[in-house]
């Protein structure tokens, strides 16, 4: 076994000691050396899974006071810190909806949590809420009388803001996305139809179970295909299928229909893998190398990799980083929907934009990293993405 093998089979047996309840089997931590500490750290901050790993290290005792422990424990303060930041605004803006007359959905971890064994155990980057296209103008002034102020954005789905505690919320007006699984958009379009209101609200309403399983498998698909899910949405496909009561002929249906069903089968098969010491098929091995390549939603090398793979030549690769679909450019311009005859000004007023150092060493990054793919590792890829279905 090498070191990276090694490091992961100590990886999940911390995670499943930590939020399974199982007894953790101290013939992996006799080799616990600070090489395996390091690389350990490495991969967990780069899954947004630290905080877990260090909870668990703590209750064996072997956080102590060396500089690679400290880190680990900045991880967990700071994953129950965000955690309470994140709930506080949750509820204000919860409460602020409410109490406007504002139909509102919340998504992704905000409802998740609560599967966990502890709610700050699933860490959130920001807070995500669903509203009616309609009703978009209206929240957003009602919030900014609260302290949100909005961002700019150029995404043709949601709208960005920022509370004054610096909690990011975005607030979709639609669950198709711009990298979206086109054959999902349909069934997500009408996600209304598949929602009930919260128990004493007037205007909270949840998924079905069987639409928010599904809603998470397509937002798993989206940024597979685009580089990379991470650990997280794995685990969290564990809890949903062990803890959530649903139809599974219902929930089969969807993915059938979406095209999505063999992504799943292996998204849940490779979470037993990883939660319940189940054996590796050729699929889940696969899958596998290729997440924990990425961290937590991909990075520019496997970004560029899905690119190659799907027939995304070099060139084509950098016009994309350069030209802005006019959907979007419209977005940030709205004076365009009415000039479109300005399309190019505004293109080039973007550039201007854009063309700050960090924003153009990240275009540089990105089309280093295209360059960089070779023709099989491309196709490796490509063969992955085939036999997940999402090809």
């Amino acid at each position: 076994m090498n070191q990276t093998e090694h490091t992961m089979k100590v990886l999940f047996s911390l995670i499943q000691s930590e939020i399974c309840g199982k007894e953790l089997d101290e013939k992996n931590l006799d080799d616990l050396s600070n090489e395996t500490m390091e690389q350990l750290y490495k991969i967990t901050k780069s899954h947004d899974i630290a905080h877990l790993v260090a909870s668990a290290l703590n209750k064996q005792k072997l956080l102590i006071k060396d500089e690679i422990s400290q880190k680990y424990q900045k991880q967990w303060m700071m994953a129950v810190y965000r955690y309470e930041k994140i709930n506080y605004e949750l509820k204000r803006v919860s409460d602020i909806l409410e109490n406007h007359g504002i139909a509102f959905l919340p998504l992704k971890g905000s409802v998740l949590r609560k599967y966990y064994p502890e709610p700050w155990m699933r860490t959130s980057c920001d807070i995500d809420i669903l509203i009616h296209p309609e009703d978009a103008e209206k929240a957003i002034g009602i919030l900014g009388e609260d302290g949100f102020t909005l961002q700019k954005s150029t995404t043709t789905y949601d709208y960005q803001m920022n509370s004054s505690s610096g909690v990011h919320l975005e607030l979709h007006f639609s669950l198709k996305q711009d990298a979206s699984i086109l054959q999902a958009e349909t069934i997500l379009e009408a996600v209304w139809d598949e929602c009930e209101l919260e128990t004493d609200k007037q205007y909270q309403y949840r998924m079905r179970n069987e639409m928010f399983l599904f809603y998470h498998i397509v937002h798993m698909a989206n940024h597979f295909t685009y580089g990379g899910c991470g650990i997280r949405p794995i685990i969290d496909l564990w809890f949903l299928t062990n803890k959530m009561e649903f139809d599974m002929d219902k929930l089969r249906s969807l993915l059938l229909q979406s095209n999505l069903l063999e992504f799943y089968d292996a998204s849940v098969e490779l979470s037993k893998v990883w939660m319940e010491n189940a054996s590796h098929s050729d699929i889940t091995l696969r899958m596998e190398q290729f997440i924990l390549t990425g961290g937590v939603y991909g990075n520019s090398s496997t970004s560029a990799l899905m690119k190659a793979a799907k027939g995304e030549s070099k060139i084509r690769s950098f016009f994309k980083l350069l030209f802005l679909p006019r959907a979007n450019l419209e977005v940030a311009y709205p004076n365009l929907k009415k000039h479109p005859i300005l399309l190019p000004f505004y293109q080039i007023k973007r550039w201007f934009r854009i063309f700050n150092r960090k924003k153009r060493q990240r275009i540089e990054r990105m089309t280093a990293a295209r360059n960089s793919v070779n023709t099989n590792e491309a196709n490796q890829t490509k063969i992955l993405l085939q036999d997940l279905g999402l090809q």
